[in-house]
C-alpha cells in the first residue's frame, strides 16, 4: 500500500476538503481536482474500504470526499461542497457522464438512467438517501472516525456498509444534492458492463442474506422468550 499526497495550494494548513482516491495504479487517476482540496491517492491491491480508511487517517481536511479513480469533480463542485458542508455532516451528488464520452459508454449511461436509482447518474430532486456509492460521497472526517470508517474487507459493497453506519445514528444524516456533481466514466457496454453488474449482484445478494439471517435470528429469539414469558407466573 502506497500513499501519494498533494496538499491544497495556498495557505491551507487545514483544508476544508481532502479528496481520497483508492486505485491499483496511479495511471488510473484522472487528475482534475480543485486546487483548494488536498488530494490523497492510495495505491494497492487491498480491498477499497481498507485503502479509503488508510487515506482518511492521513487526511488533514475537515471533510473527506471519496471519489473513484475514474471520476473527477465538475468546476463548481468545490463551491457546492463548501455551501452544503455548513448544514450537513454527510452528503452526496450525482456522477454524470463526461462530455464527449465513447458511444458504448453512452449506451451504458442510458441503461443506468432507466433504473430506479437514476438520481445517482443524473441530477434529480434533493432528498435523503439510505445509501450512495463512493464515487461522490462527502462526510465530515470526525464523524467518519466516530462511526468507525468503512472497516470492511469486502471487495465491493463497502459503500453500503458505511452508509448503514451513517443512517444508524439517531436520525438520517445522508443527503443527496443534485448540484454536487462529478463526472464519472461508465463501463463500456458489453463484457466490462456485465462483469460490473454481476459483481454488484453478488454483493447485494450477500448483504441481503446477512440481513435476512439477522431478522430470522431476532424474530426467533423474540418468539422463544415470548412463550417463556407467557407461561411464567412471575417475571
Amino acid at each position: 500500500m502506497e500513499s501519494y499526497i498533494k496538499n491544497a495550494k495556498g495557505n491551507y494548513k487545514t483544508p476544508l476538503v481532502s479528496i481520497v482516491i483508492p486505485c491499483r495504479s496511479k495511471k488510473d487517476i484522472i487528475y482534475k481536482y480543485p486546487k483548494e482540496c488536498e488530494l490523497i491517492i492510495i495505491v494497492g491491491d487491498e480491498p477499497p474500504g481498507r485503502l479509503r480508511d488508510y487515506g482518511a487517517r492521513l487526511a488533514k481536511g475537515k471533510y473527506l470526499a471519496f471519489i473513484d479513480s475514474d471520476a473527477y469533480p465538475r468546476d463548481d463542485w468545490y463551491t457546492k461542497v463548501s455551501y452544503y458542508s455548513v448544514a450537513s455532516k454527510s452528503f452526496c451528488g450525482p456522477g454524470v457522464l463526461p462530455p464527449k464520452s465513447p458511444f458504448l459508454e453512452v449506451i451504458t449511461d442510458l441503461i443506468y438512467k432507466c433504473m430506479p436509482f437514476a438520481y445517482r447518474v443524473s441530477p434529480k430532486r434533493a432528498r435523503r438517501v439510505v445509501e450512495f456509492p463512493t464515487f461522490n460521497l462527502i462526510i465530515e472526517r470526525d464523524f467518519f472516525l466516530t462511526i468507525g470508517g468503512f472497516d470492511t474487507d469486502m471487495i465491493t459493497g463497502e459503500d453500503s456498509i458505511l452508509c448503514k453506519k451513517i443512517n444508524d445514528f439517531p436520525f438520517p444524516r445522508l443527503f443527496y444534492f443534485p448540484d454536487v456533481v462529478v463526472f464519472h466514466r461508465r463501463r463500456l457496454f458489453g463484457k466490462p458492463y456485465f462483469r460490473q453488474i454481476s459483481q454488484y449482484g453478488r454483493n447485494r445478494g450477500h448483504l441481503i442474506r446477512l440481513a435476512l439471517l439477522g431478522w430470522i435470528t431476532t424474530i426467533g429469539v423474540y418468539i422463544y422468550n415470548f412463550v417463556r414469558g407467557f407461561f411464567r407466573k412471575k417475571i
